[in-house]
């Protein structure tokens, strides 16, 4: 919904792509109003900065479509399945599972246990 949202998530594959897309998540949450702006891709190479990437590499990276690519391929991915935010899902062996709304961890426990069962029961697992 937001409108720096699709740039955002590139951002946040540039991260990955150095290892760091969790720590970048967790910045352009914390720093949102920061790059609420008409020229984000200045606050992203200060974040990435702040949790100790390359950012020249950092700077090539969202200067590309390779990792604003990669978010447009996940959102035609998810259309038709995910509805709202923040939706999980989970798949094994083509068949899969659907969480929507905020979860207890419990949850995600139980599911992944039934995936790993199923897993054994049809010999997948090593």
């Amino acid at each position: 919904i937001h409108p720096q949202a699709a740039v955002a998530a590139a951002a946040a594959e540039c991260a990955g792509d150095q290892g760091a897309f969790f720590e970048m998540d967790t910045a352009l949450f914390a720093g949102q109003e920061r790059w609420s702006v008409d020229d984000p891709d200045p606050v992203f190479v200060d974040l990435a900065g702040d949790i100790g990437l390359d950012t020249a590499a950092f700077t090539t990276c969202l200067g590309s479509r390779e990792p604003l690519e990669r978010v447009i391929e996940d959102i035609y991915d998810a259309t038709g399945v995910a509805q709202e935010t923040p939706t999980f899902v989970a798949i094994y062996g083509g068949r899969g599972a659907l969480f929507t709304g905020a979860r207890e961890v419990d949850d995600f426990v139980a599911l992944l246990q039934a995936q790993v069962e199923s897993a054994v029961e049809a010999g997948d697992a090593g």
